[in-house]
């Protein structure tokens, strides 16, 4: 028996996507670990209270490292078109401002 897709073969995602001025959407990427460990752990209460219980997530001890192989993993997941993680971004990509 055969996979079905979910996905046309040739879907192609967006790169970048404008949404007010200032602000786009563009694929996570593990680089973007200075800017969205700040964001994460700034609102790691909030964020733990949305997913801690099924996830654990984020955890008050998690790492560089580990949110950089967290973030590494999603944009994995996204060239194989298995999830999308989108960041919202400033436009000079200096603020990560969720995803």
């Amino acid at each position: 028996m055969s996979e079905e897709r979910w996905l046309p073969e040739d879907f192609e995602h967006p790169g970048s996507v404008p949404l007010v001025d200032g602000v786009h959407l563009r694929p996570i990427r593990a680089s973007d670990v200075d800017i969205d460990m700040v964001t994460v752990m700034a609102n790691r209460d909030m964020l733990w209270r949305m997913y801690g219980d099924a996830w654990g997530w984020p955890p008050a001890s998690m790492t560089h490292e580990e949110d950089e192989e967290d973030l590494a993993h999603h944009a994995a997941d996204m060239e194989a078109h298995a999830s999308f993680n989108y960041a919202v971004l400033t436009d000079d990509e200096t603020r990560l401002l969720g995803c």
